[in-house]
């Protein structure tokens, strides 16, 4: 008996001749499968109503079957309609995996599967027509030439991946093409059907030449992926041999000028004339620009210096600049500033006569998609950057610290001339930590030294002007800048601030 396909491609044609010769009971070696060498002009076939007709079938061999036509193997249609009739008279041997043709099948759906992966990866568009001004006008054709029949099964994936253009993939044994509204199925083409190169690939061989690491090479991994049988449609493929070829004395020479790329952050010390002129806050801002002692600086838009009168009384430190601060330069312009600057208005201070800055002069942060979130800096970064805010302090000379949180107050507690209050028997912390202990405070060169949280814990716990834990920290900001005795500790306030803006939130 013989069998008519209309083309390698005819999926629905085999199924339904599949059907009719299981219901007859024609055995596999009376059939005789003839194929036509090319479809002809068509859409592309849909098939799922065919594959229906073997709905008696084991799922597993319906599922792998489609994929397995689209192998090159000559005696396939034999095979499967060996194997179908084996399972439409004993469904339960499709459990047999080790049975012949079982292996065969499973080895040509593999196989098939990684030759359509490859269809995807190593299609190459030349333009045809149309200029960069009037791109609509341009077709984008490519000449590629499949190990198996996957044209038809991978021309989905380019119509999503390339939509609003005018493409056609060229092969020996079909064509696609899509218009912009329509997947056209022609027969095969010829090499010569394809166009010459165009001005993109120039600039993807330069590209893939300068990615190329000769320090990376290997043979055998780049052949697994990118196995010889395309590489004649490659136009990359040109450059292997020679790149392969250069790859050892490339290695040699990048070994021999190789870069010393160990990162040496050495300890600093600012001297005195580093400071500019007459140890002038101007000079300071000038040197600090130029910092790149600690790793936050190579990340950091710009340093962020201190800012108010160099006569300024009261010196407020915070941690570290935040994201408005790194885009604009200036200290305390977020919401944290905007909260500090609406309690000492309501204390009764000017932010424009105090002096505020950072302990760290760069922005420390980690990527959340495309947002900075702020990151702790650390103590290294501290240490390096000490002598920046011990120079702000000798140039301003004020007569009160504010220390804003830990980092601030971890800074200011490293200062040569920084003289701690006696601390009580049973202190089991730092000495301005159980400052809330003690009526006394800490002193640098005479000035007195006091710790609040810093204002973004109150904004984390959801604290704002009016609420109950605003009003303590704001008191306690009082107490510190007027001498007052009162809670100077930084954790415990932090604790503290944020168990009032839970209660105020909650009730």
């Amino acid at each position: 008996m013989r069998v008519e396909l209309q083309s390698h491609l005819d999926r629905a044609g085999f199924y339904r001749a599949l059907a009719m010769l299981l219901v007859q009971g024609i055995n596999w070696d009376r059939v005789e499968w003839c194929v036509s060498l090319s479809p002809a002009d068509s859409a592309l076939p849909t098939e799922d109503t065919s594959l229906q007709a073997l709905k008696d079938l084991p799922v597993g061999f319906r599922e792998t079957l489609p994929l397995a036509l689209l192998h090159r193997e000559p005696a396939r249609h034999v095979l499967l309609h060996r194997m179908a009739q084996r399972l439409w008279r004993e469904p339960r041997s499709w459990q047999d995996s080790l049975h012949d043709d079982h292996i065969r099948l499973m080895e040509w759906h593999r196989q098939v599967r990684r030759d359509m992966h490859k269809t995807k990866a190593f299609v190459r568009f030349n333009r045809v027509g149309g200029t960069d001004q009037d791109a609509e006008q341009a077709e984008y054709v490519a000449w590629f030439e499949p190990v198996h029949h996957t044209l038809v099964e991978v021309a989905p994936f380019f119509v999503r991946r390339f939509t609003q253009m005018r493409w056609s993939i060229l092969s020996p044994s079909a064509t696609v093409r899509w218009d912009g509204h329509r997947l056209q199925l022609g027969p095969g083409a010829n090499r010569n059907d394809a166009p010459p190169p165009d001005a993109g690939e120039a600039l993807w061989l330069a590209y893939y030449a300068s990615i190329f690491n000769p320090a990376r090479v290997k043979i055998s991994a780049m052949k697994k992926e990118m196995p010889e049988v395309y590489w004649k449609n490659l136009p990359e493929a040109r450059l292997i041999p020679a790149l392969l070829a250069q790859a050892p004395q490339r290695v040699s020479q990048m070994i021999a000028s190789a870069a010393d790329t160990q990162r040496r952050l050495p300890d600093f010390k600012l001297e005195s004339q580093a400071i500019g002129p007459s140890g002038s806050l101007a000079g300071i801002a000038a040197e600090v620009q130029n910092c790149d002692h600690c790793a936050c600086a190579a990340r950091a838009t710009q340093a962020v210096v201190g800012a108010g009168p160099a006569t300024a009384s009261i010196f407020i430190v915070g941690e570290q600049p935040g994201d408005q601060e790194d885009l604009t330069g200036q200290p305390f312009v977020g919401l944290s500033g905007q909260l500090l600057r609406t309690a000492l208005q309501d204390i009764g201070i000017d932010m424009a006569d105090v002096y505020v800055t950072n302990a760290v002069k760069h922005f420390s942060y980690e990527m959340r998609g495309k947002r900075r979130i702020h990151k702790t800096p650390a103590q290294a970064d501290v240490a390096r950057c000490l002598p920046w805010l011990e120079a702000e302090l000798q140039a301003v000379g004020p007569s009160t610290i504010v220390a804003l949180g830990r980092t601030a107050l971890n800074a200011i507690e490293k200062l040569e001339e920084f003289e701690a209050p006696a601390a009580s028997p049973d202190a089991k912390i730092g000495p301005l930590r159980s400052a809330a202990q003690h009526a006394e405070r800490g002193r640098w060169r005479g000035a007195f030294v006091g710790a609040v949280a810093h204002p973004s814990a109150l904004l984390r716990a959801g604290a704002s002007p009016g609420s109950e834990g605003y009003q303590r920290w704001r008191e306690a900001l009082r107490q510190v800048i007027c001498g007052e005795s009162g809670p100077t500790s930084s954790a415990t306030l932090e604790r503290s601030v944020t168990h009032q803006a839970h209660n105020a939130s909650s009730g």
